[in-house]
């Protein structure tokens, strides 16, 4: 589940991170997760 995006002034990254589950830190079991993407892949 996304949270909230941030795009880059320079436009070129996008950032997003998930919810996760209350007290989970492991990605793969539900924890939060932050990444991002070249912003002209989505366009």
């Amino acid at each position: 589940m996304p949270e909230g995006m941030h795009a880059t002034g320079s436009g070129t990254n996008l950032w997003t991170a998930t919810e996760g589950v209350s007290g989970v830190t492991n990605p793969a079991t539900g924890g939060r997760v932050v990444f991002f993407v070249d912003q002209a892949s989505v366009d």
